[in-house]
């Protein structure tokens, strides 16, 4: 049991009101279940002998100090995704409800946060997406050099979208490129290496850039009455899926119409 900050203690409600609403946006923003950001904004107002209201979506964050007359309603770009960022902003406000840092430090990480890039090591990401490229219940299912090709065309499709990403801000257009790459190797693979299976080697590369992960949050969001939230999820989850499908197609033609 957390025990809560002495009323005496001064907390500034500008400050506070300006930073709970940017660590919701910030954790909405990097994939964080809408429910999962509202129980923790209420768990840290009660540490802090502080009611408030708020409701949190996909795409909206509203907050409100029920002690005064100060709101706050953001707009959430919510096309990114960073678990690494979640998990830190959960960490630090454990911190927070433990005692191990005080308001002022909790409120200092939360903006390095916000301005850090934080991300894993590029070798662990390429080894990453390459083990996921290579799903053992295929194993036997398909020849030994369409597995090998798998591990190395993964990571390439993952890294082209992720730089596609970065540098675009139309939504989806990272997943058509990534999956154009994915699928073009892939029939050129299967050109040159005739006992390469293209449609396997395909799947394998699109693994990585599949919103697995996102999909499981929507189910779980609308299975706990968070429906805008997860039906928003979910259906940008089926529309980055299709780019997916709507690269490699393209891929596929353009390669048979050249070779």
């Amino acid at each position: 049991m957390t025990e809560t900050v002495p009323a005496s203690q001064p907390i500034n409600s500008d400050r506070l009101l300006e930073n709970l609403t940017q660590y919701a946006s910030l954790m909405i923003e990097n994939g964080a279940e809408a429910s999962q950001v509202e129980n923790q904004l209420v768990t840290i107002s009660e540490f802090l002998n502080v009611k408030i209201n708020c409701a949190i979506t996909l795409n909206t964050i509203f907050i409100n100090l029920d002690s005064t007359s100060k709101t706050e309603l953001i707009k959430v770009n919510s096309n990114s995704f960073n678990l690494q960022k979640v998990d830190a902003l959960t960490q630090n406000t454990y911190a927070l409800l433990t005692k191990q840092i005080n308001l002022n430090t909790y409120y200092d990480r939360i903006d390095n946060i916000a301005h850090k890039n934080i991300n894993y090591p590029v070798w662990l990401r390429f080894l990453g997406a390459g083990l996921v490229s290579m799903p053992p219940f295929l194993l036997f299912q398909t020849t030994p050099i369409t597995y090998l090709f798998g591990f190395i065309l993964g990571p390439i499709g993952y890294f082209l979208n992720s730089s596609v990403d970065r540098h675009v801000d139309l939504p989806y257009v990272a997943n058509v490129f990534g999956a154009f790459t994915v699928a073009f190797l892939a029939c050129l693979a299967g050109t040159f290496y005739p006992m390469t299976s293209v449609a396997s080697l395909i799947i394998f590369g699109l693994l990585p850039l599949f919103p697995g992960t996102s999909i499981v949050n929507a189910i779980h969001e609308i299975i706990h009455n968070e429906m805008i939230s997860g039906l928003i999820r979910l259906l940008q989850s089926l529309l980055s899926a299709g780019a997916l499908g709507v690269g490699s197609t393209i891929a596929v033609v353009i390669f048979n119409a050249i070779f």
